[in-house]
């Protein structure tokens, strides 16, 4: 399995876990967080269809888009304050400490 495999599968799963999570209620379609998982999957999937077509001019083109798309949702991250927490779920840093101490 080669690294762009593995990519294209965190690409699909992206997209998948939000239509889960929307499905399950625990994300509404509006919000913040569910528009970018979407906009990221679905950019890296397009990006890895370009790349398959193997046309230099057209894998830059959508590299670019993807890039910009990258920057906007980043551009939106920093915008709102903690856009992951809502849904009942969220990770704080004791957890991540005990993981650590585990180890």
């Amino acid at each position: 399995m080669h690294v762009l495999d593995v990519v294209e599968i965190v690409g699909a799963l992206t997209v998948l876990v939000a239509f889960a999570a929307a499905q399950a209620g625990r994300l509404r379609q509006r919000t913040v967080t569910y528009q970018l998982l979407n906009l990221i999957g679905s950019g890296v999937l397009a990006t890895i269809a370009m790349v398959h077509v193997e046309r230099p001019r057209t894998a830059l083109i959508n590299m670019f888009a993807l890039s910009t798309g990258i920057a906007a949702c980043l551009a939106l991250l920093m915008v709102h304050d903690r856009p992951f927490s809502t849904g009942g779920f969220t990770l704080e840093p004791a957890a991540l400490r005990e993981i650590a101490v585990g180890e």
